[in-house]
């Protein structure tokens, strides 16, 4: 789908992914030392209290990316609708990052409390990231009539089932990073113009920080996977045809969905590293020899 959206002119995606990793290479080490400073800080396998919500920096070189971007190459109103659909997928993650450590729960447990009135950070994040990603597929599909709706509904459970799928993959130094990138690589080289121009410019400005979390340096947080998980929904969005694809593919993320909370990514995918003779070099690839975070609980 690319509806009103359109497609951006040939070298936007060069000058915003340019843009975008130079902000990220040059915010990342400065936002660390901020976390630090504030007291948002986990505490590691190994003891040790690293910063958190480093991924707050994706969204301000998304938003440097697309500056560059409008700017050498004339502007793109997709980028507009999922930078800030992306921008509130992080800040409803950081929410919950610093309203909830230590009361880490199961969407079960937020989808309850959502029906009960009680609030956490993961329900206002649950919610807030579906309204979202439902407001930038309407601006995206135009129109009126039911299809505009399709896509709108589409749009919302896709980004949002996204977003949490990546969420869930965070349960070790760098793992969030490697499932987003063996999602966007294939997506971004073999999908439609529209999406490969998106998911360039994230990939180029996650770079940075996949060094610092797999070094065990500082760790992503949900601002992070969240807005990982939002700016792959927005490129799957932006891949779909029609709604038929769009209802099917919110059909495999929800079994995703249900998947990993009945039974933790983290389990299987440590069960595979050590029954594999390959999986080691690349379920532990890039960390250090004694990086370790503690497994980030399901949301």
């Amino acid at each position: 789908m690319t509806g009103t959206c359109g497609v951006p002119a040939g070298a936007w995606p060069a000058w915003a992914g340019a843009a975008g990793l130079a902000a990220s290479w040059w915010l990342a080490p400065r936002l660390e030392d901020l976390a630090r400073r504030a007291g948002w800080v986990r505490l590691s396998r190994q003891g040790r209290h690293l910063p958190t919500a480093l991924g707050i920096v994706l969204p301000a070189a998304g938003a440097a990316g697309a500056a560059a971007g409008s700017l050498a190459a004339g502007p793109w109103p997709g980028a507009a609708a999922g930078l800030a659909l992306v921008t509130a997928a992080s800040l409803f993650g950081l929410v919950d990052d610093l309203a909830d450590r230590g009361r880490r729960h199961g969407w079960g447990t937020h989808l309850s409390g959502l029906v009960r009135g009680a609030w956490t950070g993961g329900t206002a994040k649950l919610v807030g990231v579906t309204l979202a990603a439902a407001a930038a597929g309407a601006f995206c599909a135009g129109g009126t009539g039911p299809q505009r709706w399709l896509w709108t509904a589409a749009a919302g459970f896709t980004a949002a089932g996204a977003a949490n799928l990546i969420n869930l993959a965070d349960t070790a130094p760098g793992r969030a990073l490697k499932v987003w990138y063996l999602a966007v690589v294939p997506l971004g080289l073999g999908g439609p113009a529209a999406a490969s121009a998106w998911l360039f410019p994230w990939a180029a400005a996650a770079l940075p920080l996949l060094a610092r979390d797999l070094g065990a340096q500082a760790m992503l947080g949900d601002a992070g996977s969240y807005a990982l998980g939002a700016a792959l929904g927005v490129g799957l969005v932006l891949a779909l045809p029609d709604p038929g694809a769009a209802a099917a593919a919110v059909l495999v993320l929800a079994a995703l969905q249900a998947a990993g909370h009945r039974w933790s990514f983290h389990a299987w995918i440590e069960a595979l590293v050590h029954r594999s003779a390959r999986l080691p070099s690349s379920g532990r690839a890039g960390r250090l020899p004694t990086a370790g975070n503690l497994p980030r609980s399901r949301e």
